[in-house]
């Protein structure tokens, strides 16, 4: 008689434990998720910064071809006043694409930020459906150990 009821406890013992790691799994995918954002938000960081650097280069890049020009078309005021507004054009163009990859990376941010958001939600309401589980099964098991006790008693 002792010999099943210790089997009995042991296979709820096992059945336990095997829940708790289920549980633990969820943990693990939940950490892994946010290593994984990290990973992506340095990654869109370093892309922000090698896009600004590109813009920084560019910038330079067209001021100095613009101070060049000045110095070598200063005597022509008619070419140095057209090569101001093509440097204007330049800078207004500069400006939009800049504008627009700002755009794209606060798009592309945004919708990385819903994205971890809706998973977020996900993983915590599976967490806590899978808690309140885990909690019924451990009162239901509470129970019957009680009945078998009282019962063997």
């Amino acid at each position: 008689m002792t010999t099943n009821r210790q089997s009995e406890y042991e296979k709820e013992l096992s059945e336990l434990k095997a829940r708790i790691e289920e549980r633990n799994s969820a943990s693990e995918l939940k950490a892994r998720l946010e290593e994984r954002n990290s990973a992506h938000d340095n990654e869109v960081s370093e892309l922000k910064a090698k896009l600004e650097e590109e813009a920084r280069d560019r910038q330079s890049k067209y001021e100095q071809e613009l101070v060049e020009s000045k110095a070598k078309l200063e005597e022509v005021s008619g070419l140095k006043a057209k090569l101001e507004e093509e440097a204007r054009e330049r800078q207004s163009e500069y400006e939009k694409e800049l504008s627009e990859l700002k755009a794209r990376i606060e798009e592309r941010n945004s919708a990385h930020d819903n994205e971890v958001s809706e998973l977020k939600a996900k993983f915590e309401e599976e967490a806590r459906s899978r808690q309140n589980e885990y909690e019924k099964e451990l009162v239901e098991l509470k129970s019957r150990i009680e009945e078998r006790n009282s019962a063997h008693d």
